[in-house]
């Protein structure tokens, strides 16, 4: 039974590294795109990605407005708009991502999910 799997697009290394530990910890299956086109090969090559915490303004470009409406009409994910900008959230909000959260309350919500997996014997 393949795992379903995470994608993060994001182009902050040393964000994206803190929050790939945390949901490595909770036992999800990660994949890391720091740009677009690499989003676009990963999401192609793993079907068994089925959430994706998206970026608003990627450094390398490329326009993650129209990566989330491609996603969204290939295959049913679940994506959610991380950015510290909440214009940018907005903006993913309404070229199809299901939420959003800024970047400073996501460790926050994984720490809750962290903690109450760890409270029923959950965790690894």
């Amino acid at each position: 039974m393949n795992k379903k799997g995470l994608l993060l697009v994001e182009d902050d290394r040393e964000f994206a590294g803190e929050l790939l530990e945390c949901l490595g910890s909770l036992g999800i299956a990660c994949h890391y795109a720091e740009d677009v086109a690499k989003a676009r090969n990963i999401f192609g090559e793993n079907p068994n990605i089925s959430i994706i915490l998206m970026d608003r303004d990627l450094k390398g470009g490329g326009d993650t407005l129209v990566l989330t409406q491609e996603f969204l009409a290939s295959r049913k994910v679940f994506i959610i708009a991380i950015s510290n900008s909440e214009q940018g959230r907005k903006e993913l909000v309404d070229a199809g991502c299901s939420c959003q959260c800024s970047k400073d309350k996501i460790f926050n919500l994984l720490d809750l999910i962290q903690k109450n997996t760890e409270e029923k014997g959950e965790a690894t």
